[in-house]
């Protein structure tokens, strides 16, 4: 049982390595994003070992990426350019497909999902506003 349970842990702490590499992977690529990655990371560390995951909530990358987030979502400003990245990466890929009419229509599907998302799913906060020292509130 004891087995059992090490080898669970080690496979958790692997898929956590593995998102956390490709978030930080996300921050410089725009084609792979941040905060899913970081999410599954912090899932899966939590579920590894708490003074892994204790250790990665407290790093710069989670706070800058995830914290924000997770507190109040994405202002429309964040949303719409999100949305323009994925729009431009996929027509990208439209060109590519342009003879494969499924594809195409997998990937305009992917693209709608994406927009309901991102309307329906994803808080909506308000602008932030500089503080008299320039840092930034909630």
């Amino acid at each position: 049982m004891r087995s059992v349970n090490r080898l669970l842990r080690c496979c958790w702490l692997g898929v956590g390595m593995a998102a956390f590499a490709l978030g930080t992977a996300g921050i410089v690529l725009p084609l792979v994003p941040t905060v899913p990655f970081y999410l599954l990371a912090a899932f899966c560390f939590a579920k590894g070992s708490k003074r892994l995951h204790a250790w990665f909530e407290s790093t710069k990358l989670y706070q800058k990426y995830v914290v924000r987030f997770n507190r109040g979502g994405m202002t429309w400003q964040a949303k719409l350019k999100t949305m323009a990245l994925v729009t431009a990466v996929m027509s990208v890929s439209a060109c590519f497909l342009a003879d494969n009419r499924m594809g195409l229509m997998m990937l305009g599907g992917a693209w709608l999902l994406q927009g309901a998302a991102m309307v329906f799913f994803v808080k909506t906060r308000k602008r932030e506003a500089p503080t008299a020292r320039g840092a930034l509130t909630k």
